[in-house]
């Protein structure tokens, strides 16, 4: 950036002003001589450049390049952590000197132009000009000093790198010895919910003092004639988020909208696109256009969603008016909307495009009587203390700042607290000149508190790094750098700074934890052990899926948010100066373990995947590195995107001979072309071309994966035989590799062949060993597929209470694993309304019914939005004659999608239920037509259940077109097409239609 745009950009964003605030506190806090004295000198000059109006682009530039000192300066010290070698510390009391002479000649100009009208303005300008000019010399000179002597202390660091490799492997087979020798105490009750998603709707807030506030917000939202627009404004701390809380759980507002509840909170989005994906994921909506998705779920039923925290998207001016075009898109469009938004300031967004509902409502501070009632909900002082209403009026009874302090008053008296705000406060007040750091206001108190210690301070930095934060037993190990680490936690658990969350891990709140990152950043030989502890936990993930994978699943499930906030700190620029080539490779392999383990358990994000691919672009010349990153990224997204990114993998690893890589890459082109029936010979073309890579290449694995894979394709081709063989083949070369989960994946295939072709006895029994092999594995999406194959056995026996049992445990495994918004919640809702519907029950069936399509809708999954159509059809025939017009739609749309999958068997199914309604309403050329085309499929698919009732329903036509004895001799061959297998319920339906028939009994 030249100097002219650098200037400009600080004047802009208000650095000068953030970096005299944060010299003063690093002055403070670091007692560095000079900090403030600098700080205050360039303080003088900015007041003085405002005391005159000559000469202003001279003053501009000059007070600009000041800034840009300022930056140098608070940058140099926050590099260095605060603990700076004497070589930096004589560089700043020189430029302290020099600062001096400047600010001696500028007050002297000042002063000239004040006493004399007429001074001469182009010699004014000339000196301006001059100083300018010994401002960006001090600037550059400082920074080479600085950056002289921090490449020194680098350079005494580096021979710690060695070291630092070497305890990652230590730590790695530390973990997975651990494991190993745990692995037969599987903890049952493991809790695999995600702890990154936010929940549906919040839990309750403290809302002392907001319910005059309350009632007007639910009162609009109620009696408004069309879905009101509301704006909850005011600053930070305010309450606004307790409120909009509070009215979404509201219980008038629950009966409106019901579980068509949204609560979002904005913070963590920048622009338009990051809000974009912040709704869309919370409405489960994947793939393209997730705009008009986006509308379309809103305009569904009627919907109250709340976007907190807004200014987050809206406030960069960049980006302000594509946010406030989405905003109004919502409002337009989406007229069953209603939107509820908090928001910092008093501008509403989108003025004039959005109708925001009246009365506007902007939050104030609580009165004196409920700021006491909430800070007596927080901690118990004596009601006659007379600091604690001088304590309130000190900070406004703002609430945030009233929780906060009541935290304070665990440790330290209101007496302490007043005295203590009343010198920082006062300070920070007069350096901000707004509220906007109130927050950072109280965690700087919190910091500062009587209790706290230099051992505590270590403590909470680097515990600041981790958002999953650390179990107690953890504490030594992760922070092996600290002394007493445990007599550090004991302290910041006193003053608040830290917590037990519901799960018994250490952690803190992520505003601090913000605070921490930006003030208070740890020294290096801090951080070190943490690069060191979570490098390894990451390399465990290279056993996944093998004979340990439960016990690596349930210790990194835990720590997922902290690996990948690790492995993006030594990706980051905050550590620069300190990554060698080798342990940024490390980061690297790690990120590509991490996204494993997503395609693994659903469980982290790809965006680490991303920051490593943009380093590997930028700075490193490995191209199998780069290529090994585009394949796992084509991998784990599930967009357009996908094929591209694994074409340009293929080709780098073609330009470097690389079979494994050519034959892994053909393997995925042949999963993304699988998923479209259209697409099927070129699935098919590929699969073959990565199993003769893989076998030139002597890549067992990806040999076995191939020939597991091509098993599918083979089998929707029709050739069962072959397909079943191939799957056999590709179990001998899994089992020697201990691949539990390809094993189990390869078991529930066949499995599934075997109930497909009525053989219920041999499928329970690859379906059960499948489930064994998954358990262990602890590829638990797996087994819910497992599952649900056992209850659909169990439904084709006849059996719909052991059905029910089997579908009821996968509802029980997705809660368990928190999965209730993915796919998986989905296909359990389906299962449990198959059973219901089997059961008779209708209301239950619908209920869950309803649930699932819902979700196959958002998510555009065609297989599961097919089967929902066929139950919702069952159930409108199970009404008899009068359901049947309704029962004929959904029929016809299962048809319609079952010719858009692959599943020959999915196909057979919508066509015989179409078929057979057809018959029933003596729609006979219709009813033949995809009667004959359901026995076709069957029959192609070996699947001899299917062709006994497609036989059986044929036997029905020809009895209602008047050829008893052509009905009689098609039942006949049913009986013996279902005879060799376990089709009881089939063979038991051809006896009474023969018997009612002829008269006679089976024999």
């Amino acid at each position: 950036m030249n100097r002219h745009n650098r200037q400009t950009s600080i004047l802009q964003s208000g650095a000068i002003t953030q970096s005299l605030e944060l010299l003063q506190s690093l002055g403070d806090l670091t007692k560095i001589p000079g900090l403030k004295g600098i700080a205050g000198i360039i303080g003088v000059l900015v007041e003085n450049s405002n005391a005159t109006d000559r000469n202003r682009e001279e003053w501009t530039s000059l007070i600009n390049d000041v800034g840009a000192l300022a930056v140098a300066v608070t940058g140099a010290v926050q590099d260095c952590g605060g603990h700076l070698e004497n070589d930096i510390l004589d560089h700043i009391a020189n430029l302290c000197n020099k600062l001096e002479h400047v600010k001696d000649s500028l007050l002297a100009l000042t002063d000239r132009n004040l006493a004399l009208r007429g001074a001469d303005q182009s010699r004014d300008a000339i000196i301006l000009r001059r100083l300018d000019r010994d401002i960006q010399q001090c600037t550059d000179i400082f920074t080479m000093q600085c950056s002289t002597s921090i490449v020194k202390e680098v350079r005494r660091s580096e021979k710690g790198y060695s070291e630092i490799l070497e305890g990652i492997k230590e730590v790695r087979e530390m973990l997975l010895n651990d494991i190993k020798s745990e692995s037969s105490k599987v903890n049952k009750s493991l809790c695999l919910q995600r702890m990154h998603d936010q929940p549906l709707l919040p839990l309750p807030r403290n809302l002392i003092g907001r319910r005059e506030e309350l009632e007007r917000v639910v009162n609009t939202i109620l009696e408004a004639q069309n879905a009101a627009r509301i704006a909850l404004l005011g600053t930070g701390g305010i309450g606004k988020t307790a409120l909009a809380s509070q009215v979404i759980l509201d219980e008038r507002i629950a009966e409106r909208f019901g579980n068509r509840r949204y609560f979002i909170a904005c913070d963590a989005a920048n622009n338009k696109d990051d809000l974009l994906n912040l709704v869309s994921s919370k409405f489960n909506i994947k793939g393209d256009q997730l705009q008009k998705q986006v509308i379309k779920k809103l305009n569904q039923d009627k919907t109250i969603l709340v976007l907190d925290n807004f200014e987050s998207p809206w406030e960069t001016i960049a980006s302000r008016s594509e946010v406030e075009n989405f905003l109004t898109l919502l409002t337009s469009e989406a007229e069953n909307l209603t939107l509820l938004i908090t928001m910092r300031g008093s501008q509403r967004p989108a003025a004039g495009k959005v109708a925001w509902t009246h009365p506007f409502i902007q939050l104030q501070p609580l009165d004196m009587e409920s700021a006491k009632q909430l800070l007596k909900s927080v901690v118990d002082y004596p009601d006659n203390d007379p600091n604690v209403e001088g304590l309130l009026e000190a900070v406004e009874c703002l609430p945030l700042a009233v929780e906060l302090l009541g935290a304070q008053m665990e440790t330290d008296s209101p007496k302490i607290l007043l005295q203590r705000w009343q010198v920082e406060q006062s300070s920070m007040l007069t350096r901000f000149g707004t509220h906007h750091q109130s927050l950072d206001t109280s965690i700087q108190m919190s910091i500062n508190s009587s209790r706290m210690t230099s051992a505590a301070l270590d403590l909470l930095k680097v515990l600041s790094l981790l958002p999953d934060g650390v179990e107690l037993k953890q504490l030594s190990d992760v922070f092996s750098s600290l002394k007493e680490p445990k007599k550090a936690l004991a302290t910041l658990l006193h003053i608040s700074l830290a917590y037990y969350d519901r799960n018994k891990r250490i952690r803190v709140l992520s505003p601090i934890r913000s605070h921490m990152v930006f003030y208070h950043f740890p020294e290096y030989k801090n951080i070190v052990p943490i690069l060191t502890y979570y490098m390894g936990l990451v390399q465990l993930t290279a056993s996944l899926g093998g004979p340990q994978g439960i016990g690596i699943v349930k210790r990194i499930i835990p720590e997922i948010g902290n690996l990948h906030a690790v492995v993006n700190l030594v990706l980051g620029p905050k550590l620069t100066q300190y990554v060698e080539d080798n342990l940024l490779h490390g980061a690297i392999r790690a990120a590509i373990d991490l996204s494993r383990f997503f395609r693994y358990t659903e469980l982290g994000n790809t965006e680490t995947l991303k920051l490593a691919l943009s380093i590997v672009s930028e700075k490193m010349s490995d191209e199998i590195l780069k290529a090994d990153i585009l394949y796992n990224m084509a991998w784990s997204i599930r967009n357009s995107e996908r094929e591209g990114l694994c074409r340009k993998a293929m080709t780098i690893y073609e330009e470097t001979n690389n079979l494994s890589g050519q034959a892994e890459c053909n393997w995925l082109l042949s999963k993304i072309y699988k998923g479209n029936k259209r697409n099927h010979d070129k699935a098919s073309q590929h699969m073959k071309i990565a199993l003769s890579i893989a076998r030139r290449s002597g890549n067992k694995h990806c040999e076995a994966k191939c020939l597991a894979s091509l098993s599918e394709l083979t089998y929707h081709e029709g050739d069962v035989e072959v397909a079943l063989q191939q799957s056999q083949d590709a179990l001998q070369l899994f089992r020697p590799l201990e691949d539990y989960t390809n094993i189990g994946i390869t078991l529930l295939f066949i499995g599934k062949i075997e109930n497909n072709r009525s053989r219920y006895s041999q499928s329970l029994q690859y379906l059960n060993e499948a489930k064994n092999f998954l358990k262990k594995a602890g590829a638990y999406t797996h087994e819910l597929t497992v599952w649900i194959e056992l209850g659909d056995v169990w439904q084709h026996r006849g059996n719909f209470l052991e059905a029910q049992k089997a579908y009821e445990q996968v509802w029980a495994v997705v809660q368990e694993r928190g999965l209730e918004k993915s796919y998986h919640a989905a296909y359990a809702w389906l299962s449990l309304a198959e059973a219901a519907a089997g059961l008779q029950d209708e209301t239950t069936s619908r209920k869950w019914l309803d649930k699932a399509m819902e979700m196959f809708e958002a998510k555009r999954i065609v297989h599961g939005r097919l089967f929902c159509e066929i139950v919702y059809g069952d159930l409108a025939i199970d009404r008899g004659a009068e359901g049947y017009d309704e029962a004929a739609i959904w029929y016809r749309k299962a048809v319609k999608d079952s010719r858009l999958t692959q599943a020959v068997n999915d196909e057979a199914l919508a066509n015989l239920k179409y078929g057979i309604l057809r018959t029933a309403q003596s729609e006979i050329e219709l009813g033949l037509r995809h009667l004959m085309t359901a026995l076709v499929l069957y029959r192609k698919s070996d699947n001899t259940a299917g062709v006994g009732k497609g036989l059986f329903r044929l036997g029905g036509l020809l009895e209602k077109m008047g050829e008893r004895t052509g009905a009689v001799s098609v039942l006949e061959a049913a009986w013996v097409v279902c005879r060799g297998t376990e089709a009881v319920v089939e063979l038991s339906e051809c006896g009474r239609e023969r018997e009612r028939l002829t008269g006679n009994a089976w024999k």
